[in-house]
């Protein structure tokens, strides 16, 4: 079985197992499920948690959690007051209980007695709480202060406490330490005591506790769909995929076009500046405008939507799409033209390229194909023209019958070959029954050990066969002499 299906099971376990939350569902009973006191907090119209109190009292929420190997967490937060022992907050990095009960976890805690109020670590058993790392003095003293902290904690009980004091990801060692004391968590959460004067001047935002967000390395991500031309109030989107097993922090990479004569990168935009957890087998679509994209195409879960405040220009007739990292190493190109659309289309309006195989070379342009006519666009779910190129024999044909007629539905005939080893040079030819030669699809070209071609059925004036049996020809050699061919039927069918 391909890597890819590994890469979707690990983005399920790690989606069960981690929690990230940017509020931007404004639902705390579902995805994930806060429990606690949930009525002392809302999520306001800028889609973060808000502290909504009264009096003086504090309040807590928490969700179900459980520990990685090696975990993170990152915290965005705000409190528009000078902290206090009074007036504080407690990021529950894991808790064995609700966090108003004894419980035994660790916590950061924001707010003390004096001018210097610090960001620290604490543990807790029971009752008994120690601080165990003493951070920066002052980092959280101002009259309003808006934060990011992030924790990373390994498996030997390593903790690593980091901050930004603008909120941002310019983060800054606070301190370190090894501690073990606590093994298991059930739960994370925040808790706010405040006085009434503060009652509603706690913030919270971008929640996230799981594996370690790593960077991306060339192709881990992957350009998936690309829609240049959309339909009447709609926009452009490009659609991405972790294809690795690595999980990406997705404010890392950044969306560009490409000068293709100096090679430079041109209209770099940041695809988000804050972190945003992009998991092994996930899909985002990136657009300026999830909503129009969603109300024009059947879409997947809306949290795979990424609004940015800008995109690059993606001319209809053809242009390059880049995702790079932010020190401008390539992660993928794609240089896409809009004769790479199904020719028999007679109009390309609103259809989107879809990448067939994500092991393919991005750049192949038998790789990319017109969405099924029925749907035009697939944004955040698996393309309607995916394939894959499985199998063990050496030369493999899938769908043995096909039908080129942009349903979404077998309409490409896939070509797959497998060899023990890499070097040998292929031709490829498609022939009809009475052994007249209909298209080549390849001429001397070097392969891989493992690899796919694919036929949409037309001929190589671009028209479209009839329907009947087809030979695939695919002749292969090395240098040092060795030569192997193989024929192999198939059926090019049409609906009546």
């Amino acid at each position: 079985m391909r890597s890819i299906f590994a890469v979707f099971c690990l983005f399920s376990a790690f989606s069960a197992a981690q929690v990230s939350d940017g509020f931007t569902d404004k639902d705390l009973t579902k995805d994930p499920a806060w429990k606690g006191d949930t009525s002392a907090y809302k999520v306001n119209t800028s889609k973060q948690l808000q502290l909504n109190s009264s009096g003086s009292d504090s309040a807590a929420i928490y969700t179900s959690f459980s520990l990685f190997s090696n975990t993170e967490w990152q915290f965005w937060l705000k409190m528009a007051f000078s902290p206090s022992d009074n007036n504080l907050a407690k990021l529950y990095l894991m808790a064995n209980g609700p966090l108003k009960a004894p419980l035994d976890g660790y916590y950061i805690r924001l707010g003390e007695n004096g001018s210097f109020d610090s960001i620290d670590l604490w543990k807790q058993k029971g009752g008994v709480e120690t601080k165990i790392i003493d951070g920066i003095p002052g980092r959280c003293a101002g009259s309003s202060n808006t934060l990011r902290i992030k924790v990373t904690r390994d498996n030997l009980g390593n903790w690593t406490l980091y901050s930004d004091s603008t909120g941002g990801t310019n983060f800054i060692k606070e301190g370190q330490v090894q501690d073990s004391s606590v093994t298991s968590a059930s739960f994370l959460g925040v808790f706010s005591k405040h006085t009434s004067s503060n009652a509603s001047a706690f913030y919270y935002d971008d929640i996230y506790a799981g594996p370690v967000m790593e960077k991306a390395q060339p192709l881990d991500i992957i350009i998936n769909e690309v829609l240049p031309d959309p339909l009447a109030g709609g926009v452009d989107f490009v659609e991405v995929l972790n294809r690795s097993a690595r999980v990406i922090d997705l404010s890392s990479l950044r969306l560009s076009s490409m000068d293709t004569i100096g090679g430079k990168l041109t209209e770099i935009k940041f695809i988000t500046t804050a972190p945003r957890v992009f998991f092994p087998g996930e899909h985002l679509v990136l657009s300026t405008d999830a909503s129009a994209i969603r109300s024009q195409y059947i879409s997947g879960p809306e949290e795979n939507f990424i609004e940015m405040s800008s995109v690059p220009a993606m001319n209809i007739d053809g242009d390059v799409v880049v995702i790079s990292d932010a020190n401008g190493v390539i992660i993928d190109k794609l240089v896409y033209l809009a004769e790479m659309h199904f020719p028999l289309l007679n109009d390309t309006k609103g259809y989107s390229l879809e990448r067939i195989d994500s092991e393919r070379s991005t750049q192949e342009a038998g790789n990319w194909h017109s969405a099924a006519q029925s749907l035009k666009a697939t944004p955040a779910y698996r393309n309607s023209q995916y394939a894959v190129a499985d199998g063990n024999d050496e030369l493999g044909i899938e769908p043995a019958i096909f039908s080129p007629d942009n349903d979404g539905y077998q309409d490409v005939l896939s070509i797959v070959y497998n060899f023990d080893t890499p070097g040998f040079v292929a031709s490829l030819r498609v022939y009809d029954a009475s052994g007249a030669e209909v298209r080549q699809l390849a001429r001397n070209e070097l392969l891989g050990s493992r690899g796919m071609f694919t036929w949409d059925g037309l001929n190589e004036q671009r028209v479209k066969s009839p329907a009947g049996v087809y030979i695939i020809f695919f002749e292969v050699f090395k240098s040092s002499g060795e030569l192997k061919r193989f024929k192999k039927a198939c059926v090019l069918a049409t609906k009546f």
